[in-house]
């Protein structure tokens, strides 16, 4: 049935209550490029290292740092050499004492060498190459688990899947994940006085904005919105296009109607589909307002007419974390 509150709620009375009837929709597993965009729904914990392996982070040559002692701009070290290490190589290399390797950005770090000189501390050379400037062991060498070791979490559920994150789990080999399916919003807008966008406008009639208003917001804030059409002030038809849509409908937003005029029939068809409660927020323009639920605990909201009031709301919403 439909409940009506005379008291002025606060604008934080109203966002608790409203917070504390909207539940979580059941987590959906979807492959990455799908979930972009969506809200991770699981703790996820890397199976492996990442990098998974020790690799050059320049394009350079693999040395023994202690075999770079001393080179100077004016006094360089000069050593041969011995081979090349290029990125995709799957076969372990190794080098001995006195000797270089050159060696690609990405590249896996042969066995023996500890350090890695930049090409522009040297002259480049194929057969040798002169050294200008002396390395420390572990220079230009990411280590394998720097970034994140085998068993730490990557990424924890609540989690926004943006371009970045979306990476990383490619990078630690997940190719599905759960997350949060987008709510679908559908909103009805209520009013003899309405026509389609697009429609010849007769005296006293107005185009249908505040449905593609709140559509619009709703995509803004991620939901997949969809506008149901206009309803006009007749209690019979709001009660059939309402009960139409409960089956597709994760939120319903009604706008319009819940005014005190003779002609607001959006509280009394809601008093013969669930609970809903009619009150007046501390907030001007958006001060009437409903929200309960209809059928099996579908979250309802119902808006003024007024589309500055209703955006007004929709701005509160966001604000406050609500989609």
């Amino acid at each position: 049935m439909a409940e009506r509150d005379d008291r002025l709620r606060t604008v934080d009375e109203h966002l608790a209550i409203v917070l504390d009837g909207i539940g979580s929709l059941d987590p959906i597993e979807l492959n990455l490029m799908d979930a972009q965009g969506l809200i991770l729904a699981e703790n996820v914990i890397t199976d492996v290292p990442l990098p998974g392996f020790d690799n050059s982070a320049v394009d350079g040559y693999a040395v023994r740092a202690v075999d770079t002692k001393g080179a100077e701009e004016d006094k360089p070290i000069t050593l041969p050499v011995v081979g090349d290490v290029a990125a995709g190589n799957r076969a372990m290399s190794g080098m001995g004492a006195g000797v270089s390797m050159r060696i690609m950005t990405g590249a896996p770090i042969p066995t023996g060498a500890d350090a890695v000189i930049p090409l522009e501390w040297t002259d480049r050379g194929l057969a040798q190459v002169a050294i200008r400037q002396s390395a420390r062991s572990g220079t230009s060498i990411r280590r394998a688990g720097e970034d994140l070791p085998a068993g730490a979490p990557a990424l924890a559920a609540g989690a926004a899947l943006g371009p970045q994150q979306i990476a990383l789990l490619a990078a630690i080999g997940r190719d599905r994940v759960a997350v949060r399916p987008r709510p679908r919003v559908l909103v009805v807008s209520t009013g003899s006085e309405l026509v389609e966008v697009g429609h010849p406008v007769g005296f006293g009639e107005v185009p249908d904005a505040n449905s593609y208003l709140l559509a619009a917001a709703a995509r803004d804030a991620g939901a997949d919105a969809y506008r149901v059409g206009i309803v006009p002030d007749d209690h019979t038809k709001l009660l059939d296009v309402l009960e139409s849509q409960l089956l597709r409908a994760d939120v319903l937003v009604t706008t319009g109607g819940v005014s005190m005029g003779a002609f607001d029939i959006v509280k009394q068809a809601l008093s013969e589909l669930g609970t809903v409660s009619f009150t007046r927020v501390a907030m001007q323009p958006g001060k009437p307002q409903g929200f309960g639920h209809l059928g099996d605990h579908v979250p309802i909201f119902c808006l003024p007419g007024n589309p500055v009031s209703a955006l007004v709301y929709c701005i509160a919403r966001r604000a406050a974390g609500i989609a």
